[in-house]
């Protein structure tokens, strides 16, 4: 069902021409979508609508949600604290909503007072995040709430140098690992490497050197053997034949 409202939109208002009592219809609005259980999700100045009897109308329910959850009943309450900061302040817009809704309603929005819980199209309508550190301590102090504290956000640059440090130690580690080759020559052959075991360079003369050690390893074994046998016919005594005499 549609009808055609006559009105201007609330950002074709001057500012003289937002008072208290067109504020205050427009938190009426946004509580009786509250309690409707109807999240918006886009409470821009440009979305109400004002008609020639000063009644507030919503528009653009694009990204509207019905049984909507109260976490995002809750943003679409920050959400209008932030619209209506950037037109009247922070001051003027705290009273009104004040005035409206509940401190319990007013408690929900103040976790989404912050960058990271509004949508780029809200968030972008204030100067800066301290505007939003603003409204959120003074909506905290005006309902007699504690403030939410929230842990800053790694910075871009941040992100781009742990990017950057990654990339380093993935090209150079490879690099890292083969520096023992280059420098094990550059000690020389008996060099002992940090934490190992002394390397041997195997060359001609030291593969000759063991073979001849080999060598004289297998004549000494050999002699050996010749020894242990000739005691071993001895300690038996002469052995008779046939042409040996009996004394």
């Amino acid at each position: 069902m549609r009808r055609q409202v006559e009105g201007r939109r609330l950002t074709q208002l001057d500012s003289t021409e937002i008072d208290e009592s067109l504020l205050d219809g427009i938190w009426r609005q946004v509580a009786i979508l509250s309690t409707a259980r109807i999240a918006h999700h886009d409470l821009r100045p440009k979305n109400f609508l004002i008609d020639t009897a000063g009644d507030v109308w919503l528009l653009n329910f694009t990204f509207g949600r019905v049984s909507a959850a109260p976490r995002r009943c809750a943003q679409d309450i920050a959400e209008a604290l932030v619209s209506l900061t950037a037109l009247v302040g922070v001051q003027r817009t705290v009273r009104s909503a004040r005035r409206t809704l509940s401190p319990d309603q007013l408690e929900t929005s103040l976790a989404y007072l912050q960058p990271l819980a509004l949508p780029r199209r809200i968030r972008t309508q204030v100067d800066g995040r301290y505007v939003l550190t603003d409204l959120r301590e003074t909506l905290a102090d005006a309902i007699d709430r504690p403030s939410p504290t929230f842990h800053s956000p790694l910075r871009p640059s941040t992100i781009i140098g742990l990017l950057l440090f990654g990339a380093a130690v993935y090209v150079l580690l490879p690099q890292l690992s083969g520096l023992h080759e280059v420098v094990g020559p550059l000690r020389g052959p008996g060099a002992v490497p940090p934490g190992g075991e002394p390397r041997v360079t195997a060359s001609a003369s030291s593969r000759e050197m063991q073979n001849t050690m080999k060598s004289s390893a297998y004549l000494i074994n050999a002699g050996r053997w010749r020894a242990s046998a000739a005691s071993a016919s001895a300690d038996c005594g002469p052995v008779s034949g046939p042409h040996s005499s009996m004394p």
